[in-house]
């Protein structure tokens, strides 16, 4: 019994049954086992396993447009250290390795700026480029962003293993490199 406020009021708890839900939790109830846990986590592990090879184009659709943004970020450093620096810089860019990186018209040719300005930008294992460029451009190796804002216009067409095409294009001198549909970019990626 329970005296409340010394009015004279009182009141019985009544007994709980064994096993039923109180305030406090659980009564008398049983927890997962090790072996359920265990046994649960193996059917999802073999259910993703499963699932794996069909996620795999996606997956390499998302490599090649994470590394679309690199190179498009890479483009924009490079247009704003020209025009803020008063000075060419070069996007050099090396298929066969899948590499770029960048220079300015002060440095020998080929040589990398240091690091902390531009750290070179190296291909995912399973994504590819093509660069479409003009034949003097390719020949030169780069593409220039000039002081007053300007640059080469030229595509390049990134690939995954299985994934669809992602192209990073500028269409002209005065536009900004961007991450471009086939259809903006002709379908094939050829220069404009």
């Amino acid at each position: 019994m329970v005296n409340l406020l010394a009015t004279g009021v009182t009141m019985h708890a009544k007994p709980q049954a064994a096993g039923s839900r109180g305030f406090r939790g659980f009564r008398g109830g049983r927890g997962f086992t090790l072996l359920e846990l265990v046994l649960v986590m193996f059917v999802a592990a073999l259910m993703l396993a499963m699932a794996l090879p069909a996620l795999r184009p996606f997956l390499a659709a998302r490599e090649a447009s994470g590394a679309a943004g690199e190179l498009v970020a890479m483009t924009r450093l490079a247009r704003s250290l020209a025009v803020s620096e008063a000075r060419v810089y070069r996007l050099h860019v090396d298929e066969t390795e899948g590499e770029f990186w960048l220079s300015h018209d002060e440095l020998e040719e080929g040589e990398a700026l240091p690091v902390p300005v531009a750290r070179p930008m190296e291909l995912p294992r399973d994504v590819t480029a093509v660069w479409h460029a003009s034949a003097s451009t390719q020949m030169r190796g780069y593409v220039r962003f000039y002081p007053n804002g300007r640059c080469d216009p030229t595509t390049f067409e990134l690939a995954g293993a299985r994934g669809e095409p992602v192209f990073v294009a500028s269409r002209a001198m005065h536009e900004a490199y961007a991450i471009r549909s086939a259809e903006a970019v002709g379908g094939t990626g050829e220069v404009w």
